[in-house]
């Protein structure tokens, strides 16, 4: 049996929705709900990995069987692959169901909505991706998938101890309406979806992540947050033009990292310049939270209760410890448009289990999109570990921003924001540290500019490949 060594950190009753009852709390609705599933998430979090599994798999069948009924695409993979509704559902079958690749995905598109969706499950909602691969895709939910999605979302401040009555600064993307612009941004009552039916937490801030550092500097000074959410690059930018102008947060308790991949760069400014952790996330627009991190290491934990999470070498096969590999993902929940082993395009490392005592999968890191990955001629592809420190420290001045476009297999471009022009020589010193980082003597552009675009959802990526 799991040890269990953890204390939670959400030190509130929930509301109640009885008047004049508060000990115990009575609640009632979608605050009931999202009780009972997070009061079953803290339990599920200790059980064994075997244990995970098997109730994964039990899921599973019913999500397969109502795909068969409700999905011709689906039930025609399901049967190459062995698999019928009146036969068990093994761990050979389920490697022999097809991944299901974006490109599907967008092809399809309506047709993988399920004719045989349970009217129980709720209403629906659409939602589509970014895009940022030039292919976007639109999704639809059940009112249920989201439900689990927020009950398990909870864990972050649970797991990280999180004081729901503090002030909280979102800067992310955030398109409105209505639009959260500077000077003001927007101002809510409460955190998230997920608080506002449970607990009665302190005011959320929002700001859109487009806003000059200079302007988010200004507003969050304001704001004075407890704790902050945002990108790690733009969490970056805001802790060095904090330094540079002798600035401080002085109420801020943990900063929490989306979307971007966090590097142990970013964690470790963060920490030795404002003094406060960093707790990372993984999700995707498609399948909703997929991972967060440890309360006890940096790594990150898959939600087992809401998604099986396959890391997958490139012959289709489970990576083991310490090995990389693309990311696949089943969502258990959402049967209005099932999503069966669908390659979301990013790589994952594999972990071992955590000595935490609970039994949920292990990521030791999120690698990125696998479309950004440095192809070399000799047909390798590697993960370029690059940094803005490394850059600084060879040109003797500040950078700002840094990003690298792979145009081909023999040519790079480095952009460039510097806090003053580089001479010929620390240009050159520069692209060598580039050089030594990416393995290979590529021929290198240096270009110059103002500011580094982010992409339409908002994300900043540090490397990019245009092969």
């Amino acid at each position: 049996m799991n040890k269990r060594p953890f204390q939670g950190g959400l030190d509130q009753l929930p509301i109640s929705s009885s008047e004049h009852i508060h000990l115990p709390a009575l609640t009632g609705g979608v605050a009931s709900m999202l009780l009972a599933l997070k009061y079953q998430a803290d339990d599920s979090q200790w059980w064994t990995g075997d244990r995970l599994r098997s109730m994964q798999y039990s899921q599973l069948r019913e999500l397969l069987n109502s795909a068969w009924q409700g999905v011709p695409f689906y039930r025609d993979r399901l049967q190459k692959a062995g698999y019928h509704p009146r036969r068990k559902l093994t761990g050979k079958i389920w490697r022999r169901i097809p991944i299901l690749r974006r490109a599907d995905l967008q092809r399809e598109g309506s047709r993988l909505a399920n004719k045989a969706y349970p009217r129980s499950h709720g209403r629906l909602t659409s939602s589509q991706s970014s895009g940022s691969t030039g292919m976007p895709v639109r999704i639809t939910a059940s009112e249920l998938s989201q439900y689990v999605t927020s009950a398990l979302s909870l864990r972050v401040h649970d797991w990280h101890r999180q004081d729901l009555t503090g002030r909280l600064a979102i800067i992310r993307y955030l398109p409105g309406p209505p639009p959260a612009a500077p000077p003001d941004g927007l101002r809510s009552e409460f955190w998230s979806e997920a608080t506002r039916y449970l607990y009665r937490t302190g005011p959320s801030f929002s700001l859109d992540v487009s806003t000059p550092i200079e302007a988010q500097a200004a507003w969050l000074l304001r704001v004075d947050p407890h704790y902050l959410l945002t990108y790690p690059n733009n969490l970056r930018a805001l802790i060095n033009y904090f330094q540079a102008q002798g600035l401080t947060l002085p109420a801020l308790r943990q900063v929490q990292a989306i979307s971007e991949t966090l590097s142990p760069e970013v964690r470790a400014l963060c920490r030795n310049q404002w003094g406060v952790s960093v707790v990372d996330g993984y999700s995707a627009q498609e399948t909703g939270l997929l991972a967060l991190q440890c309360p006890d290491h940096d790594h990150l934990h898959v939600q087992s209760e809401a998604a099986l999470l396959e890391v997958l070498d490139g012959s289709g096969r489970p990576c083991k410890i310490g090995e990389s590999g693309r990311v696949v993902v089943t969502t258990l929940h959402n049967f209005a448009m099932p999503l069966i082993r669908y390659e979301i395009g990013d790589y994952a490392e594999v972990g071992e289990q955590c000595d935490c005592g609970r039994g949920l999968p292990v990521l030791k890191r999120v690698l990125g999109r696998s479309r950004n990955m440095l192809r070399l001629a000799d047909g390798r592809r590697l993960w370029p570990r690059l940094g803005i420190i490394q850059f600084s420290g060879a040109a003797g001045v500040p950078i700002r921003q840094a990003q690298v476009i792979q145009r081909s297999l023999e040519q790079v471009e480095l952009r460039l924001v510097s806090e003053a022009p580089l001479d010929a020589a620390q240009e050159s010193a520069v692209v060598e540290v580039l050089r030594t980082a990416l393995g290979y003597p590529f021929e290198v552009e240096v270009r110059y500019l103002e500011s580094i675009p982010r992409s339409k959802s908002g994300k900043y990526e540090d490397f990019v490949s245009e092969i």
